[in-house]
């Protein structure tokens, strides 16, 4: 039997909790506070599991609330 990678999408939402004068600052501020997930190691390699990180003056979530959507398929030699 042959063995193949499928790989798909899934969309994940970041919330960034932050103080701000107005509107625009605060989207600024989310881009300098948080550029987006980062690679964690986890469930067996670095490329398994991802997050955000708090810093001093924001709290960041990730939530993925999506369904996949397989794009790929390579086979393995």
């Amino acid at each position: 039997m042959k063995k193949y990678i499928v790989s798909g999408e899934v969309t994940a939402y970041i919330s960034v909790e932050l103080e701000a004068e107005s509107k625009e600052e605060a989207l600024e501020m989310a881009y300098e506070e948080c550029s987006g997930p980062m690679d964690f190691v986890g469930n067996g390699g670095t490329d398994k599991l991802i997050g955000v990180c708090d810093t001093d003056s924001a709290t960041v979530s990730i939530n993925c609330d999506d369904e996949v959507e397989y794009t790929e398929v390579e086979e393995i030699k």
